[in-house]
């Protein structure tokens, strides 16, 4: 048996059992064990390339061509540890060193009295909502017209309403992808838009310099009466997606790779309104994590009911693909798919690697003679939450003069 196959065997540990029964022989052990030791590594990665590399290469006969966005997950040898080392295309994934998510430390933030509030336009459009296997993603229907155009803020160009996605966890301590002080939220729902001024589509944005703006605003349990208007509605049809082999559902399941037809959503009156955000230069959350995306995530959160995030935690993850789910079945027999919950589908933090993490909340007015945190009083901000004690009001997350 070989050095691999014996330690795929066991789980990529190992035993020594040779007995010393001299200097020479215990130091020929050592020298063994080390280079065994130093084998794991190699092996952890050749384990994480060995089963994509299966589901790409080895199909069968005209069956469609199984591609990397099929088969990576949030767990797991498909998950974000090995996002970067099995795909060349995404090594910025793993050397990256403008990655997000981030943790928001209140007390690192950088107040920019040159951050502008952020325009969003008040038209409607509509779209689709698809389960994409690893999410539900929400996609403005090209068609739709006039537009949804994202300015001001800390964008120095125009950008256009493409796409939300939503993360969740399957408990009420995780779920969100950006954390506050190193805290999570159940949820959060990601805005995506592209540059306009320099772009044609999202996809050519996504690769290109200054292409992607993201907003990100943490949600918390609520009830219906915190809720915007279109975030009930949205809320409303996601909900509606039930868990695969339901006979309930009226309108038919939503099924990895499938999508429904939306009504027209405003943009503005989904999220909750408010001019104070923080900002920073990050990445995607996905693969192939481009390092394009100018981040803005909102100082007010969106609320949603425990019945809601119930449902949400009813939903299955998949391939779109069902020829990558019939080649996983056969070739890994042991592998439940489209079984497993959707949700915990958040990438794990990133390091900020001394990135500047901008607000335009000016948290020090108290200087200049007013009354500091003032305005908390008056606007929302993730209550009940944390239990941090600041000597200055950051952000509305955490405050010293917290209601």
């Amino acid at each position: 048996m070989g050095l691999v196959q014996r330690l795929l065997g066991s789980g990529g540990q190992f035993e020594t059992r040779t007995t010393v029964t001299s200097a020479s022989s215990f130091l020929f052990s050592l020298s063994f064990v080390k280079a065994y030791t130093s084998s794991l590594l190699f092996v952890t990665a050749l384990q994480g390339f060995w089963m994509p590399w299966i589901l790409i290469h080895h199909q069968p006969q005209g069956a469609s061509a199984v591609s990397w966005e099929d088969w990576w997950t949030y767990e797991g040898i498909s998950g974000p540890a090995f996002w970067g080392l099995i795909n060349p295309e995404w090594s910025m994934c793993n050397r990256g060193r403008r990655q997000s998510p981030i943790n928001i430390e209140p007390s690192q933030l950088l107040f920019d009295p040159n951050l502008r509030p952020l325009h969003i336009d008040k038209n409607t459009v509509a779209g689709y909502l698809s389960n994409v296997g690893q999410g539900l993603i929400f996609t403005v229907d090209n068609s739709s017209k006039p537009s949804v155009n994202l300015t001001g803020g800390p964008l120095s160009y125009k950008y256009e309403w493409h796409q939300m996605a939503l993360h969740f966890g399957l408990n009420n301590q995780s779920g969100s992808e950006h954390t506050i002080a190193g805290r999570a939220f159940p949820a959060e729902l990601q805005v995506f838009g592209f540059n306009t001024q320099l772009y044609s589509t999202y996809s050519e944005a996504l690769e290109s310099p200054h292409g992607i703006v993201a907003i990100s605003v943490l949600i918390q349990i609520g009830d219906t009466s915190q809720q915007t208007t279109e975030f009930r509605l949205l809320m409303e049809h996601i909900t509606k997606i039930e868990r695969h082999g339901s006979t309930k559902m009226k309108r038919g399941l939503l099924q990895p790779g499938q999508e429904r037809a939306m009504p027209a959503l405003s943009l503005k009156l989904l999220l909750p309104p408010t001019d104070y955000y923080i900002t920073y230069e990050g990445s995607a959350t996905t693969p192939a994590c481009q390092e394009t995306a100018t981040w803005i995530v909102f100082n007010r959160p969106l609320y949603i009911t425990e019945q809601q995030l119930y449902a949400l935690r009813g939903l299955k993850r998949g391939s779109p693909n069902p020829n990558h789910n019939q080649l996983i079945k056969s070739s890994f027999s042991s592998l439940s798919i489209a079984a497993d919950p959707m949700g915990n589908n958040y990438r794990p933090i990133q390091p900020t690697h001394h990135r500047p993490v901008r607000t335009n909340i000016d948290f020090t007015s108290s200087e200049r003679g007013e009354k500091a945190c003032a305005t908390m009083h008056r606007d929302m901000h993730y209550r009940g939450w944390f239990s941090l004690d600041f000597s200055i009001c950051v952000l509305y997350f955490v405050s010293a003069c917290a209601i």
